[in-house]
């Protein structure tokens, strides 16, 4: 059981670092069919699993721009 604080990666700051748990798409995708949308973060590297450091910040909203991964084998 997970007892770890779940939180969406777009509310995280600079500096975090956690595990991606799961990768929801439904709550919104830029205008792309959830399915689309899920494809390309998972090209991207946002697997289950992976550990995952919030480097950089958008300038405008304060969108995740640039995560750092760690692959979940490692």
């Amino acid at each position: 059981m997970n007892t770890q604080p779940t939180i969406a990666l777009g509310t995280a700051r600079v500096g975090f670092r956690g595990r991606i748990h799961a990768i929801d798409t439904e709550r919104g995708g830029a205008g792309l069919p959830a399915g689309e949308l899920e494809r390309r973060l998972i090209e991207l590297g946002f697997v289950e699993g992976a550990n995952v450091e919030l480097l950089h910040q958008g300038l405008f909203g304060g969108d995740p721009i640039l995560p750092g991964f760690q692959d979940a084998g490692q």
